[in-house]
C-alpha cells in the first residue's frame, strides 16, 4: 500500500519523508505535463493582441448634433482617436414611427395611397416610401428574405411592402436595417458590428438570409450582435451559425448578459466568437460610476479577461459636455491599452486551440496525489481504507484521464471537478498542519498551483476559453474544503472536549456560531461569479486594488490567509479551542479561492498566476500584521494584569 504522512502530523511535527516526497514527486510530475500541455493556449493567448472599439450608428448621429459636425467628420476624426468600427442596428417599428430613417410604417387605414388590393384589415402594418427612395429599393429584398409572407406593390408614386402582422405586433419588433448607417460605414471603410432584433413569427432562417442580401450588396458586416431580450431567430440559430462560419463573420458575446439563446447561438457560431464589454446606461446611473472607472472597466476587460470588442457609449450623467468626455476617454482609453501592448483594430475570430490529449494525464497524477494523502489522513475511516478498494483508488484516476482524453466531456468534468474540490482540501489541510503559518501558507499555495495547473491544462482549449463551456466544480471547490477542515479535525480529534460536546445538547452560542458559518460559506457559494451581490464598498475597494497591485487578489484570499495566522497564535496560546476552528474552516477559502482562480479559463495564464502570488503576498503581510498586533495586545494586558 503507497502510504503518505497522515496529515503531515497535525501539530507540525515532522512528516514521513517517504510519504511526503511521493506526494511531491507525483505533483511535480503532474506540474511538468501540465505546463507543456499549456503551451498552445498560452501562445493564443500572448498572440491575440489586436483590439476593436465601436460605437453605435445613433449614438454617432447624436454627438455629431451636439458638435454641429457631419456623422462622416466626426466618425473620421473618432478613428484617429482610435475607433475602428460601427454598430448598426435594425430600426423598430416604433422607430420609424418615430421618423428614423426615410422608411414609413402605417396601418392600412393610414395609408397616403390606395392599395391595389382589396379586403385587407384596416390594422395591418405596410412598409412604404416614395418610389425613388434608394433605402426602400435596398430593403426589398431584405424584406422579402425576412418576411417570405409579405407582399410587394406600388401605388400612386409608392413603393410598400404589406405585412403579414399588425401594427401592435412590430412596435419592438426588428424591421429594416439602418441603412444610413450600413451606407456611411461603408463609404468610410468602417467594419460593421450588426445588431439584429428579434421579430414575431420570422425564424432563424429568415433572419440569415436578411443578412445574406445585406452581404450581396457589399455592406462591411464583419460580425453580429444580437439585440433584444432574445437572440434573432430563437430557437432555430444553426441558420445563422452557419451563416457566421461560411462567411468568416463572427458572434460578438456580450459579458455578463443572460439573453435568452446566447450560450444555444454561441454554440452554433463556435469558433466564430469574440468576447464583448459594455457597460449600460442604467448601470452608470444607479451606481453612479465615474469615467475614469468606465475606462478602468474597459481596460481590465481587455487585459484580464481576453475581450477583444469594447461597446462605448456617450457619458449621459454630464449631459452638457458629451461630446468633450467622450473623445477626451475614447483617446485615453485607446493610449491605455497601447501602452500594455495592444493593437487598435476591428478584430477577426482567431484560430481555435484544441483540446490537448496529454493533459488528462497531469491532471491524473495530481488527482491521485491528493487522494492518497486524503485516504491516509482519514485512515479511521475503515470504510475507505479497505486494502480492496486500493485498486479502485488507482484506477479511477487513470479511467477518467482515458476517458478525458479520447472523448472529453463527461469524464473531463468529473475529473475536473473531483481535482479542484478534493485539491482545494488538500492544499488547506496541508497549510493547516504546519507550526509556522507562512510556511503554511506556502505549502498549500504550492498545492494550489499545481492542481489549479492541472485544471487549466486539461480545459485550457477554445471551447472553455470563450466560455461557450463552463468549469462545473466552482461551486464543490469552495464547500468541499471547510467541511473537510472540520472532518479532519473531528477524526483526529483536536479538541478532547468535541466528545462532551456531542453528547450534551448544544448551547445558543454554538448553535449561532454554526449558522453563521452555513450561512457564510451558502453565500460564498451563491455569490461566486455573481457580481450584482457583491455590495457597492467591496466593488469601489476591488478597484482601488486594481490600481495599486494592477491584478488584484481575491476577496476570498484576503480573509482565508490572515484567518491561517490567527489561527496559528491561538493554537500556540491554547486560547478558546472552539473558536480556533471557526479561523481553521475560514482559512481554508483561500486556498479554494487559489483553486477557482485558475478554473476562469478566459484569463490567461500568466494574469492567475500573478492573481495568485498577489494573494499570497498581501495575505501573509495582512496576517503578519494581525499575528504582531494581537501578540502586543495579548501581552500589554498580561503586563497589566501582573502589574
Amino acid at each position: 500500500m503507497i502510504h503518505f504522512p497522515k496529515g503531515g502530523q497535525l501539530r507540525g511535527g515532522a512528516a514521513d519523508g517517504r510519504g511526503s516526497s511521493f506526494f511531491v514527486a507525483l505533483l511535480v510530475a503532474s506540474l511538468c505535463v501540465s505546463l507543456f500541455s499549456l503551451l498552445p493556449r498560452v501562445r493564443a493567448e500572448v498572440g491575440n493582441r489586436k483590439v476593436g472599439i465601436v460605437l453605435e450608428y445613433r449614438d454617432l448621429v447624436s454627438l455629431a448634433r451636439e458638435g454641429r459636425a457631419t456623422p462622416s467628420g466626426l466618425a473620421e476624426s473618432l478613428r484617429a482617436k482610435g475607433l475602428s468600427g460601427l454598430l448598426v442596428g435594425e430600426l423598430t417599428g416604433r422607430d420609424l414611427i418615430s421618423g428614423f430613417g426615410s422608411l414609413r410604417l402605417s396601418p392600412v387605414r393610414d395609408l397616403p395611397f390606395p392599395l391595389p388590393v382589396q379586403g385587407v384589415p384596416k390594422d395591418r402594418a405596410v412598409l412604404w416610401s416614395s418610389a425613388d427612395d434608394p433605402n426602400m429599393r435596398l430593403a426589398m429584398p431584405y424584406l422579402s428574405a425576412k418576411f417570405p409572407a409579405s407582399s410587394r406593390m406600388s401605388s400612386s408614386g409608392y413603393l410598400a411592402v404589406l405585412l403579414s402582422l399588425g401594427m401592435s405586433d412590430l412596435l419592438d419588433s426588428g424591421l429594416v436595417p439602418d441603412f444610413e448607417g450600413l451606407e456611411l460605414a461603408r463609404r468610410l471603410g468602417f467594419p460593421v458590428l450588426f445588431r439584429p432584433l428579434p421579430c414575431i413569427g420570422v425564424g432563424g432562417g429568415a433572419v440569415a438570409s436578411g443578412i445574406e442580401t445585406l452581404l450581396s450588396h457589399g455592406y462591411l458586416i464583419r460580425g453580429i450582435l444580437p439585440a433584444g431580450l432574445t437572440v434573432a431567430g430563437y430557437p432555430q440559430l444553426e441558420p445563422l451559425g452557419a451563416l457566421l462560419r461560411g462567411e468568416s463573420m463572427f458572434l460578438a458575446q456580450p459579458e455578463f448578459v443572460k439573453q435568452i439563446g446566447m450560450v444555444q447561438a454561441g454554440k452554433s457560431a463556435f469558433p466564430n466568437l469574440i468576447p464583448l464589454h459594455s457597460v449600460i446606461k442604467d448601470e452608470v446611473f444607479s451606481k453612479s460610476i465615474t469615467r475614469e472607472q468606465l475606462v478602468e472597466r474597459m481596460v481590465r476587460a481587455v487585459h484580464e479577461r481576453t475581450v477583444r470588442l469594447l461597446l462605448v457609449r456617450p457619458y449621459d450623467l454630464y449631459p452638457g459636455e458629451r461630446l468633450g468626455s467622450f473623445t477626451e476617454d475614447l483617446d485615453l482609453l485607446s493610449a491605455s491599452l497601447r501602452a500594455r501592448g495592444y493593437i487598435m483594430g476591428f478584430p477577426s475570430a482567431e484560430q481555435p486551440v484544441g483540446r490537448s490529449r496529454i493533459a488528462p494525464f497531469g491532471a491524473a497524477l495530481a488527482l491521485l496525489a491528493v487522494m492518497m494523502s486524503l485516504l491516509n489522513r482519514f485512515s479511521e475511516v475503515r470504510l475507505l481504507n479497505s486494502p480492496r478498494l486500493i485498486p479502485l483508488y488507482l484506477g479511477v484516476p487513470l479511467l477518467l484521464a482515458l476517458g478525458a482524453s479520447i472523448a472529453g466531456g463527461f469524464p473531463m468534468k468529473l475529473m475536473g471537478a473531483l481535482l479542484g474540490a478534493l485539491g482545494a482540501s488538500e492544499a488547506a489541510l496541508r497549510a493547516l498542519d504546519q507550526k509556522s503559518p507562512l510556511r503554511g501558507a506556502l505549502w498549500g499555495f504550492a498545492v494550489a498551483l499545481a492542481v489549479g495547473t492541472a485544471i487549466g491544462a486539461m480545459y485550457g482549449f477554445s471551447l472553455y476559453m470563450l466560455r461557450v463551456e463552463v468549469f462545473s466544480g466552482v461551486k464543490l471547490t469552495l464547500v468541499l474544503p471547510p467541511v473537510m477542515v472540520v472532518l479532519n479535525d473531528v477524526l483526529k480529534r483536536r479538541y478532547p472536549e468535541g466528545a462532551e460536546i456531542l453528547k450534551r445538547p448544544p448551547l445558543w452560542g454554538e448553535l449561532m456560531v454554526a449558522g453563521i458559518l452555513l450561512a457564510g460559506l451558502a453565500f460564498m457559494a451563491v455569490r461566486s461569479d455573481n457580481t450584482a451581490l457583491v455590495p457597492q464598498w467591496e466593488l469601489s475597494f476591488r478597484e482601488w486594488l486594481e490600481r495599486l497591485l494592477l491584478v488584484r487578489p481575491r476577496t476570498k484570499e484576503l480573509l482565508g490567509y490572515p484567518c491561517l495566522f490567527v489561527t496559528s497564535w491561538l493554537s500556540a496560546r491554547g486560547i478558546v479551542p472552539r473558536l480556533q476552528e471557526v479561523f481553521r474552516i475560514v482559512s481554508s477559502l483561500a486556498f479554494a479561492s487559489a483553486v477557482n482562480s485558475f478554473c476562469h479559463l478566459h484569463t490567461p495564464y500568466p494574469l492567475t498566476l500573478l492573481r495568485g502570488f498577489n494573494g499570497l503576498w498581501t495575505g501573509c503581510l495582512i496576517g503578519l500584521v494581525l499575528f504582531v498586533s494581537l501578540g502586543a495586545v495579548f501581552n500589554y494586558r498580561a503586563g497589566r494584569l501582573r502589574s
